[in-house]
């Protein structure tokens, strides 16, 4: 089943980063469940879904997943249509917020998130671009979104 998810995974993975980006799923004991995935990027571990203690489930925290809840996520990404997955909520706001935020004493300095904010037919509460701004990221509207494609090739 691994094998087959990481496969695909690896190709949906875009040319530039295929021979960067690889993905690890071990399984210690089958009979409960303990064992971990992770990513890793130029052969540096970068993001690790272990099988958390209990008391994650009591305190969950956004953008930290368990091995289990990876894999779900994963399924639900590779069986899912584009138009659904596109779609966002506040879940998904959240998680990408606090995995940024997370992430921020191992990132480059040189990072940068951009958020594409759909400006078309909807008036943009100025409250979502500041919490983008203080957490670090930079929100685009769709309307100028040509204002920083050199930026997102360089």
């Amino acid at each position: 089943m691994w094998s087959q998810t990481k496969k695909k995974l690896e190709n949906f993975t875009c040319d530039s980063l295929k021979d960067r980006v690889k993905f690890f799923s071990s399984n210690y004991r089958m009979h409960d469940g303990i064992g971990r995935t992770y990513i890793a990027v130029d052969g540096v571990e970068v993001y690790n879904m272990c099988t958390l203690k209990r008391d994650y489930y009591r305190h969950p925290k956004p953008g930290c997943y368990s091995q289990v809840e990876f894999m779900e996520a994963v399924d639900v990404y590779l069986n899912e249509s584009i138009e659904n997955l596109l779609k966002s909520t506040k879940e998904k706001t959240e998680s990408i917020l606090f995995s940024w935020n997370d992430i921020q004493e191992t990132r480059s300095h040189e990072s940068q998130l951009y958020v594409f904010v759909n400006d078309e037919e909807k008036n943009i509460k100025s409250d979502m671009t500041n919490a983008f701004i203080q957490y670090g990221i930079n929100p685009v509207l769709w309307s100028n979104r040509e204002n920083v494609l050199e930026k997102l090739i360089a």
